[in-house]
């Protein structure tokens, strides 16, 4: 399962693409594959300490990009699950090293008058950005080439790989597939279990623990951007690498012992 996570990420367009742009969000995957680890041994261990460690990535993530902001639901979330073995000395920690690294933008927003900008942007009438759906699955697959390329993106790939193009495309939409059917796994599972993580043996055989934190991350964000009517460039979904190809890879990895598929 591992391999073929790492694979789907190597050979990602948009994680390849992206991380060879100057951009401060361009950053994010080195700390959210940070925030992956100290997620999976909080988890794990159920340290308080981990949570603070937790509470500070996404506080620095958020500096370089917005979107890491909306990755605190998640946050939220666990710690009311987890109350109990962060302790009010952890959760309160947590919350004073979130305000220290906030710091300049509360600065910004009450002394640079910026508060009453950002009403006013949320109170402006905004459909829902469902097209979010389908940015996932352009960012998940080769499908991104898609949107980089817009209007000559016929013409690249022909120039590319000329008649091969009838055979590879339509197989690279595999990982759409699969990306998709990654996702789908995660909801029946969080319906039916109706909790964040389940450490127990039967459980992660069947759904390893990084599978449930690329699920519950890209749930958490995806419901958050359509609350807030957030337009969602590609770009803004940076900060759910690599959540795209551990869900991928999922579906993959199930298929796996099936000979044709390993064909294919």
């Amino acid at each position: 399962y591992a391999m073929i996570s790492i694979v789907l990420l190597a050979f990602s367009p948009a994680f390849t693409i992206y991380a060879n742009i100057i951009w401060q969000q361009c950053i994010l995957p080195i700390l959210i594959v940070i925030f992956y680890i100290t997620l999976t041994r909080f988890i794990k261990y159920k340290e308080g300490k981990q949570f603070v460690l937790l509470v500070i990535i996404i506080s620095i993530a958020a500096q370089l990009h917005m979107s890491a902001f909306f990755i605190f639901p998640l946050l939220i979330l666990i710690a009311i699950f987890y109350r109990k073995e962060i302790g009010i000395k952890y959760l309160a920690l947590a919350i004073f090293c979130a305000l220290i690294l906030f710091l300049p933008y509360l600065y910004h927003l009450f002394f640079e008058k910026e508060l009453a900008k950002l009403i006013s942007y949320g109170t402006t009438h905004r459909s829902v950005y469902w097209k979010i759906f389908r940015q996932h699955i352009r960012i998940a697959s080769f499908d991104f080439f898609r949107y980089y390329f817009r209007y000559d993106f016929n013409a690249v790939l022909t120039k590319s790989i000329s008649f091969f193009k009838f055979i590879l495309y339509p197989l690279s939409c595999i990982l759409m597939l699969l990306y998709v059917a990654g996702f789908i796994s995660y909801l029946g599972w969080i319906i039916r279990k109706r909790r964040l993580f389940d450490t127990t043996e039967e459980v992660l055989v069947k759904y390893p623990l990084p599978f449930q934190i690329a699920g519950s991350m890209t749930l958490t964000v995806t419901i958050t951007y359509l609350l807030l009517k957030v337009e969602t460039p590609p770009h803004y979904l940076i900060v759910l690498f690599p959540a795209y190809s551990i869900l991928t890879g999922f579906t993959a990895y199930r298929l796996w012992n099936f000979f044709w598929v390993r064909i294919v």
